[in-house]
């Protein structure tokens, strides 16, 4: 993803599969177990919400997905 141009921070999440596929799994019971939910998007707004809330940032799915 990155070879053509992605980055994390500054790419939308949803443009390459593998990402978004990953958000969608977290919604999933099996993956997310009911404990992800959407707290923050951006990447700014999942670093803000690291700092100011990590119990929900643990939990944020954008959050997860930055991560993977």
């Amino acid at each position: 993803m990155c070879g053509y141009g992605y980055t994390v921070a500054g790419g939308p999440l949803a443009s390459f599969f593998a990402s978004d596929l990953i958000h969608r799994l977290f919604h999933t019971d099996k993956i997310g177990e009911g404990t992800v939910f959407h707290y923050a998007d951006t990447y700014q707004e999942c670093l803000d919400l690291a700092r100011e809330s990590p119990d929900e940032a643990v939990r944020n799915a954008h959050s997860l997905q930055y991560f993977a």
